[in-house]
């Protein structure tokens, strides 16, 4: 008896979706840090956001170098400061990776070390993901003009490269996949003044036969370069000239007659005659000279007046 044996051949093909190109487009915010004033001395801090929207193959993860440059007001020679300009002035501020302000971030294709964080966007079944990244921005104090200060990124100074994460890795080369994303970082300086001041305290008195003089500060902190005059009103208890104003009583309608004066002499009386100055950025201290002169003792009482100053500018 003959016996026959047969077998079954499978024969098996798999066919593989081609690989997709990434493609990848950016959009960054940039950084306004508002309006600088005399009064916000301290460093201020802002933020921008990175939008990454990518295509090509299916759960497939890209990787993302944000390179980040000086922008066209440039660098200190570590690259630890970059500058907003407006004409030959400059304000310190820089980019970072974190809001500790303690990571630097920088560039693969400048010669400084800091360098850029890699963003990755994992795709979807579709093909399409898209991830942001935060921008942080520290300024440092500044004493400068008004002026809107700046600094431009674009071309060289910001240039976002990415590839497959499987054979992309963020260096110090460019791929011909590389994009300038430009963005601008900016602050509005503006010209104002703050002022204070201290009072000026006559003490106790028991008579008021002899002249009594007393002093107050009025402290002036205007912007670099903004003119400004000092005037003063006749005060709020019936004065009528600078060297008439009245210290009112708190029980009665006894009044004090005194002047303030803007010289030591006593003799150049200080109302809608303004005293001028040019602001620095600092604080300009201006000396108000009071003096009670000679005149009726009245009825013992607390008396006061209150003097409005204004800094026109």
């Amino acid at each position: 008896m003959r016996l026959n044996t047969a077998a079954t051949i499978y024969v098996l093909l798999s066919v593989a979706a081609p690989a997709s190109a990434q493609v990848c487009s950016f959009s960054n915010t940039g950084i306004n840090f508002g309006t600088l004033t005399v009064s916000s001395a301290n460093s201020t801090f802002s933020t921008g956001t990175i939008t990454a929207n990518c295509t090509g193959s299916r759960n497939q993860s890209i990787t993302i170098c944000p390179n980040i440059g000086s922008g066209t007001g440039g660098n200190d020679a570590t690259a630890s400061l970059r500058y907003m300009t407006f004409g030959s002035e400059k304000i310190e501020y820089n980019l970072y990776q974190n809001n500790g302000a303690g990571k630097i971030w920088g560039s693969h294709i400048w010669p400084y070390s800091p360098r850029p964080p890699s963003m990755n966007v994992t795709l979807n079944n579709s093909g399409t993901g898209s991830t942001t990244n935060t921008l942080y921005a520290k300024m440092f104090s500044a004493n400068v003009s008004g002026g809107i200060f700046s600094s431009v990124f674009s071309g060289g100074h910001t240039l976002f490269d990415y590839g497959y994460s499987t054979s992309f890795s963020c260096g110090a080369t460019t791929s011909s996949r590389a994009l300038s994303i430009p963005f601008t970082v900016q602050v509005n300086s503006t010209g104002d003044c703050n002022i204070s001041t201290t009072p000026m305290d006559f003490g106790t008195l028991t008579d008021l036969n002899v002249a009594i003089d007393a002093t107050n500060s009025i402290a002036v902190t205007c912007t670099k370069g903004v003119q400004y005059s000092i005037s003063l009103s006749n005060g709020s208890s019936g004065g009528n000239s600078p060297t008439a104003r009245k210290l009112k009583s708190t029980a009665s309608l006894d009044t004090v007659t005194y002047g303030i004066y803007t010289n030591v002499g006593r003799t150049s009386p200080w109302g809608s005659n303004a005293v001028t100055g040019k602001g620095n950025g600092n604080a300009s201290t201006f000396i108000g000279y009071g003096r009670i002169p000679a005149q009726t003792t009245p009825a013992p009482d607390s008396y006061s007046d209150n003097v409005i100053v204004t800094v026109a500018y």
